[in-house]
């Protein structure tokens, strides 16, 4: 698939983009706990990078245990631990991108987005970085070049 070149868009708060997918969510019916809004950010990150050549969020992206994770929005939640987030959002993001994210991995179990984010380069590089005494951010570039391979 050849990469479109897109007008750029607005580049948001990660907390926003996850409020506006935890709507989104919702209005599908689906389960929404930390771990799938996490995992959906970083699928978002990542193909809007591809996408339209910019993030859609600017905060970082670190190498969590359990795939990644954007602290501040890490840090809105972390009352529902793993119980489903039930707070009500307004979406205010205008995006069929957003959508297809949804429609995408929306239905997709929590736990079967952590392991498929084990899987992919972006988190692997920055854990095992981690691990070795190095950053845990997971780098814009890693993300771009890991869509790239897969197109």
């Amino acid at each position: 698939m050849k990469k479109k070149t897109y007008e750029p868009t607005e580049v948001y708060k990660a907390v926003d983009v996850a409020k506006d997918l935890i709507s989104r969510l919702h209005s599908k019916g689906e389960h929404v706990d930390q771990w799938k809004v996490q995992k959906l950010l970083y699928y978002a990150q990542m193909w809007h990078l591809y996408f339209f050549e910019q993030p859609i969020f600017e905060d970082a992206l670190k190498a969590y245990k359990y795939g990644p994770v954007a602290p501040n929005v890490r840090e809105r939640f972390k009352k529902n631990k793993d119980k489903p987030i039930e707070e009500k959002f307004k979406g205010k993001i205008d995006s069929l991108f957003l959508d297809y994210i949804v429609n995408y991995y929306g239905g997709i179990l929590s736990k079967k987005l952590v392991d498929m984010t084990h899987e992919e380069n972006p988190w692997d590089d920055a854990w095992k970085a981690k691990k070795a005494g190095g950053s845990d951010e997971m780098s814009l570039h890693s993300m771009l070049e890991y869509a790239d391979d897969g197109f």
